[in-house]
């Protein structure tokens, strides 16, 4: 049964929304995501939001209706508000295998949200957007012999779509002979280049990926647009649909309107591949 047949509008929070949806546990806390309904014509597809900046997650009550989502909600879209366990306590491996779980506790409860489980894309901004590529790029089919039923669904989604985000972690990371003062103040950059290349959307790029859509900055000193180079190479090799834009003029944060347009981009890919007809 879904969980919408029950749902009178208005009298939940933030109209339409679950808060605090529990999709794992580890060391005693709970891993959380708040789901948005649309409220009218719901399309069967989801789209993920990753709540990550410099692999810290968190929750702040402005979520509790998040501009990001409102595009998404009012074209059908069901959306799914995920944090992770975040820097310093956690690492960014440990970060990805939290939105994994993600993938697969909504898959497994596909029916009770309303939605296909062929039908999931990802976004995200900067670390999020870092983590929703590797999402798109690493995805896998579970474990068959696994003895927890969660762990035997697939993480893989359908689409991605992802903001100034981090590609290639080599040079970021903190054992980079290279690496600028401006990542010191991220403590999931203390990694080897062994962890780099395994968390690097560059490294792991394969035939079978997510089609997946990244915007970059022009002036961006965090994140600089080749790191969108890079990945369009690598996803170019392995015949992955994508598409590659930088904004000119633009910063890490790119500005409103440029995030307005990423925002209609995003909505736009997500409605090519997340459609009725479309595979996993």
């Amino acid at each position: 049964m879904s969980i919408l047949a029950g749902m009178v509008w208005g009298q939940v929070e933030g109209e339409g929304l679950l808060r605090d949806e529990v999709y794992g546990r580890k060391f005693g806390m709970a891993l959380t995501m708040d789901v948005a309904f649309p409220q009218y014509e719901p399309n069967g597809a989801a789209v993920i939001v990753i709540v990550s900046g410099g692999w810290y997650s968190w929750w702040e009550s402005e979520y509790d209706k998040p501009y990001e989502a409102d595009l998404y909600l009012a074209n059908g879209y069901t959306v799914f508000w995920v944090r992770h366990g975040g820097a310093p306590r956690f690492s960014i491996e440990e970060g990805l295998e939290d939105v994994r779980r993600a993938v697969r506790f909504i898959r497994m409860q596909a029916s009770r949200y309303g939605i296909d489980p062929a039908r999931i894309g990802v976004t995200g901004n900067s670390a999020g957007g870092h983590l929703a590529l590797m999402l798109g790029l690493t995805g896998d089919e579970g474990t068959a012999e696994a003895k927890r039923p969660i762990d035997r669904v697939s993480c893989h989604v359908a689409a991605v779509a992802a903001l100034v985000p981090p590609t290639d972690l080599s040079d970021m990371a903190w054992s980079s002979p290279r690496v600028h003062k401006r990542y010191r103040k991220y403590p999931g950059l203390d990694i080897s280049q062994k962890e780099a290349a395994r968390l690097s959307p560059v490294k792991v790029a394969s035939a079978d990926d997510a089609p997946s859509l990244f915007y970059f900055a022009e002036d961006d000193e965090v994140v600089p647009p080749a790191h969108g180079d890079w990945l369009s190479e690598a996803l170019e090799r392995s015949g992955v649909p994508h598409r590659s834009f930088v904004f000119a003029n633009a910063k890490h944060w790119p500005g409103e309107e440029n995030f307005d347009r990423f925002q209609g981009d995003a909505l736009a890919w997500f409605n090519e591949y997340l459609r009725a007809e479309s595979k996993p």
